[in-house]
């Protein structure tokens, strides 16, 4: 304890020195004037900054990071002007000079080293956000690699959509068997697409589950387009399809364009909440209003992909449901075209287009229509009971 005592009092005593050694020295004084121009220098490069993040909508975020640290420095550059004024018009005492001058330093110090360490926080938080990136990814914004990077980002982005990975042999997939039949598969390495009329929902919602998982069990990703149904209500038979093990994987190889909340959601709050559960839970969901709007979202879905997997393009499956609930708010004529547009570019694409509808609507001319796009037509009876569908059915 005696020890302890005498230690903090050996501490306190040389810190009372150092001050007074420091109260003494005038070795500062002869700097004044260049220490005004110093602090002033600063405090016009502060003052300029601040006018820039007031102008820039992203860095306004941020002023009142910038804004603490030009009230230190312009508060040091007034000491500085006080003590000039002290020593070259006033003639006042040097020792007095000397602790404001000093004091100039302390403030405009502490104004670094907030700089300094906020810059290094929120660097620190940027490498943490963005950690799993390469070292490559770091550098290429530099002036001469950018040109580099775009170029073989051009070249590589030729290859992606052109070259797709091949999808595998057709007996993997035994939804897709009990749809076509061996028998009658035309299709070995390129796009496909299916139009499915089943008779209840809740069949088509359990084909949906079983097709959605024989397909990214076989390397495929899945873009869900959701227009009758809402999300929340069909992941719930996806995940039940899925071991818990396993469902990070559905979360990464599918993504969900809602078409249903804006559009058929109204005023109800479920609606909205359980669709954040499902984001908040890891699920890539994009928005959609309208046909135009599905469309981006598809676009989206197909940059997410890139985005997320890399190398070869992995064979793709887009699986629509309930499009054509759109002919109530839509012209059937723009749905047409939207679908002669979709059927044909992801057909190009090799992808396996799957669009599923009531059979209530076998009889209006936007099913007929998709009848004459499709290379499939089946009538789904139940979730593995199929029946050819014929021109004279519609």
């Amino acid at each position: 304890m005696n020890m302890s005592v005498l230690i903090c009092s050996s501490l306190i005593l040389n810190i009372i020195k150092g001050y007074n050694l420091l109260l003494q020295t005038t070795w500062l004084i002869p700097y004044l004037g260049d220490l005004l121009k110093f602090y002033g220098l600063n405090a016009g490069f502060v003052l300029t900054l601040y006018a820039l993040y007031t102008k820039d909508i992203e860095l306004r975020q941020n002023r009142r990071e910038l804004n603490r640290v030009l009230i230190y420095v312009l508060f040091a550059f007034i000491l500085q002007c006080f003590a000039w004024v002290l020593f070259k018009v006033l003639i006042f005492n040097v020792h007095v000079i000397n602790i404001i001058i000093l004091f100039a330093i302390g403030v405009y110090t502490c104004a670094l080293l907030y700089f300094f360490s906020r810059v290094i926080m929120l660097a620190y938080l940027r490498v943490e956000k963005f950690k799993e990136r390469s070292f490559w990814q770091s550098i290429k914004h530099f002036p001469l690699i950018r040109i580099y990077v775009k170029k073989k980002d051009l070249k590589e982005s030729k290859h992606y959509e052109k070259d797709p990975q091949e999808r595998i042999a057709l007996n993997h997939y035994p939804t897709l068997t009990k749809l076509i039949g061996e028998s009658g598969w035309e299709h070995e390495g390129a796009g496909f697409s299916f139009l499915i009329a089943y008779k209840d929902s809740l069949n088509w919602i359990k084909l949906i589950a079983a097709i959605v998982k024989e397909h990214i069990d076989n390397g495929e990703t899945i873009t869900l387009v959701t227009c009758r149904h809402h999300p929340s209500h069909i992941i719930r038979y996806l995940e039940s399809a899925w071991k818990d093990s396993d469902q990070k994987k559905l979360r990464n190889f599918m993504v969900i364009i809602d078409g249903f909340t804006k559009s058929f959601g109204g005023d109800d709050e479920i609606f909205p909440k359980s669709l954040q559960e499902n984001i908040d839970d890891g699920y890539a969901i994009f928005s959609a209003s309208s046909i135009p709007s599905i469309h981006s979202g598809c676009a989206q879905a197909f940059k997410y992909f890139k985005k997320t997997i890399k190398g070869k393009r992995l064979p793709g499956t887009v699986i629509y449901d309930g499009l054509l609930i759109y002919r109530h708010s839509e012209a059937e004529e723009f749905i047409n075209r939207f679908l002669v547009h979709m059927v044909e570019a992801e057909r190009t694409y090799s992808m396996a287009t799957i669009i599923g509808e009531p059979y209530v609507d076998i009889n209006t001319t936007v099913f007929k229509s998709i009848f004459s796009l499709v290379d499939y037509s089946r009538i789904c009876e139940k979730t593995d009971s199929f029946k050819q569908l014929t021109y004279k059915d519609c």
